[in-house]
């Protein structure tokens, strides 16, 4: 049988059926393995770049056709609908259409002639939702170069708040808001208002009144006119002629300065119709101001003031008598002074020296003891009635919210001095 017989030195080592032909090192890996492991590892990164290289083209295309190709429209509520819409060109290159600006909701105020005395302005609110931001600091920063007028640090602390809005400026032009808009700053968006404007300033500003942040009428016209104003936007026009009150405001001014009077009012009324044609109270304020107005310049003297009507009242007492045949033109009047209680009602002596007056010389020389003979024949109850039916117990006819109710003295102290 044939015998085993050890490999000599020179003879090939075995090979082992476990490990692949090859050669070894210590501590090594097979050359084979290392290859191959390359290999793949070079296919892998070659799909895996093949893949990324296929999202970012599929990417780069979307935003391409999104625009440049075909631009998509901006959400309505991130760039307000009041801004002011670009007319189309048509095929010759003309522009079609016009170029109009985004309509209000509350209506103008005229004068007869048609002159504005308060308009409303298309303007939009800033507000942000802090969750979409990316970066608070940034985005103040951005908006600061639109609106200086913004603080920095609160801004920033809005924008940093957990909650989905915060207002950040109100009534912004419609240029600030594409410019802002312009910005691109994710999370800004715009509230659509007006803001209403009085571009004669003081002229009329009691009159006009002004309007609240929801523009809601708070004194004046626009007050007592809030509910035609915001459902009409037909202009409202008044009976005010700003030619005539411009007259009587720069005439009032120089009485009351000449005369160093705290207060003074004036009314121009047609007598025919009674329409008023113009009102000034002094002192007064610029209606676009109106919240920083003191409650002296608010104050209109005209309709809300009470005053005595003193000897003006003469001219009622003498109607009156008239009217209820109490007393005639050819009648006479004493001038002597009548003493009711304690008080005396005489004239100055320097008014007058007859001691009887006809009934126009009671009104030439404005007698006081003559007037009050007229009155006294007339008596309380007649007197009471007649006034009433005249309205003088009533507020001013006029309309507009601050028109004040008279002082009158009640029906069971209407005595004799009354």
């Amino acid at each position: 049988m044939p015998q085993d017989v050890p490999p000599s030195s020179g003879s090939q080592r075995p090979e082992r059926p476990d490990v692949p032909s090859g050669r070894f090192r210590r501590g090594g890996t097979p050359r084979g393995f290392r290859r191959l492991n390359l290999d793949q590892m070079h296919g892998r990164l070659l799909g895996v770049g093949m893949g990324f290289l296929a999202i970012y083209g599929a990417v780069a295309l979307k935003a391409t056709v999104a625009t440049v190709l075909m631009p998509m429209e901006p959400e309505k509520r991130q760039i307000a609908p009041q801004v002011p819409e670009i007319p189309k060109s048509d095929p010759r290159g003309e522009m079609s259409g016009d170029f109009v600006l985004p309509t209000v909701k509350r209506a103008t105020i005229t004068d007869r002639t048609g002159q504005a005395l308060a308009l409303s302005l298309p303007v939009a609110q800033v507000y942000a939702n802090p969750m979409e931001l990316i970066d608070p600091a940034d985005a103040a920063d951005k908006l600061r170069k639109v609106l200086p007028q913004l603080d920095r640090d609160e801004t920033i602390r809005r924008l940093s708040l957990k909650k989905q809005f915060v207002y950040l400026a109100r009534d912004i032009s419609p240029v600030q808001e594409i410019a802002i808009n312009n910005l691109g700053i994710p999370g800004i968006y715009f509230e659509a208002g007006e803001r209403r404007h009085y571009p004669l300033g003081r002229t009329a500003a009691q009159i006009m009144g002004s309007v609240d942040i929801d523009d809601h009428g708070i004194a004046g016209v626009e007050r007592y006119f809030d509910k035609r104003l915001n459902s009409d936007r037909t202009p409202l026009r008044l009976s005010l002629d700003v030619r005539v009150q411009t007259v009587a405001h720069d005439e009032l001014q120089a009485a009351k300065e000449e005369f160093s009077a705290i207060g003074a009012s004036a009314i121009v009324m047609d007598v025919r119709t009674g329409e008023i044609l113009a009102m000034v109270s002094l002192p007064d304020y610029d209606a676009n101001d109106f919240g920083h107005a003191p409650n002296d310049a608010r104050f209109n003297r005209a309709v809300t003031g009470m005053y005595e009507p003193g000897s003006t009242f003469k001219l009622q007492t003498a109607a009156m008598g008239l009217q209820l045949g109490i007393v005639h033109l050819w009648d006479r009047f004493s001038t002597i002074p009548i003493k009711v209680g304690r008080f005396t009602i005489r004239d100055m002596k320097t008014d007058h020296f007859a001691p009887w007056l006809s009934l126009p010389g009671v009104l030439a020389y404005s007698s006081n003891p003559a007037a009050a003979h007229i009155a006294l024949d007339v008596g309380a109850t007649r007197q009471q009635d007649w006034l009433r039916n005249m309205g003088f117990f009533n507020r001013v006819p006029v309309e507009l919210p601050e028109a004040g109710r008279p002082l009158v003295p009640a029906s069971r102290n209407w005595g004799i001095s009354t």
